[in-house]
């Protein structure tokens, strides 16, 4: 009919934003929209939607750092400490790996110190028949013993015994005495034939056992007769 006729369009633009917050260990990597991502930072990628139109991706990507301690441990010698994965009686340093919250590692140094062994010597002697309380019992039998007694840090420390039984000094002899004579011995006279011990003190203080033997000699008796004048 030739009239110009007006048309009305209602245009609306979508403008869609999606946000990822994501957080990784620091050994791991992100793959996100075709691509790999190591380090802290924001990023963004466009993404088509279903009815045709574009939408922004946010990537908040956050690396969580390691966890790291430091600390010391001291052992006594002969002792151990379980780190680095084994037991450890060496000095050293040991890192040992644990798991956070965050699903990072957790790295623990541990700087240990091994005591020293506390060692010393000493001599013991006694007399023969005595003894001596070493290594936990009486000792009556020459040797090397060690003891082991509790330091001040409360670690052990070891005595080496050198254990030593002075043997017994014993003298014998031989003694001959005529019939109703009489010898000092074992404190007393003595007029009979046997074996009798004295005991004296010798310069290491033990005792010196003198052993006698006495043989009484029985002297013979002989008879004679006499004669004598009477006197008138």
């Amino acid at each position: 009919i030739g009239c110009d006729s007006t048309v009305t369009l209602n245009l609306t633009i979508t403008n869609s934003t999606i946000g990822f917050p994501e957080t990784i260990t620091a050994c791991d990597s992100l793959v996100w929209n075709g691509s790999v991502y190591t380090a802290t930072g924001n990023y963004s990628a466009t993404i088509t939607a279903s009815n045709g139109c574009d939408s922004t991706a946010y990537l908040a990507l956050t690396i969580a750092s390691p966890s790291f301690t430091s600390n010391s441990l001291e052992i006594c010698y002969g002792d151990s400490a379980l780190l680095g994965g084994s037991y450890q009686t060496n000095n050293g340093t040991y890192l040992d790996s644990l798991v956070t919250s965050y699903g990072c590692d957790s790295i623990i140094e541990t700087i240990l110190n091994v005591g020293s062994l506390i060692y010393s010597f000493d001599t013991v002697e006694v007399c023969f028949g005595d003894s001596a309380f070493i290594a936990g019992s009486y000792q009556k039998v020459s040797g090397t013993y060690f003891d082991s007694y509790s330091s001040s840090n409360g670690c052990d420390s070891l005595v080496e015994v050198q254990f030593n039984v002075r043997p017994l000094n014993l003298l014998s002899l031989y003694t001959t005495i005529c019939n109703y004579d009489s010898i000092l011995l074992a404190g007393n006279y003595q007029y009979s034939s046997g074996t009798y011990y004295d005991t004296l003190t010798s310069n290491f203080g033990c005792d010196s056992i003198i052993q006698t033997n006495l043989v009484v000699e029985n002297l013979p008796i002989s008879s004679d007769s006499v004669s004598i004048c009477s006197v008138r």
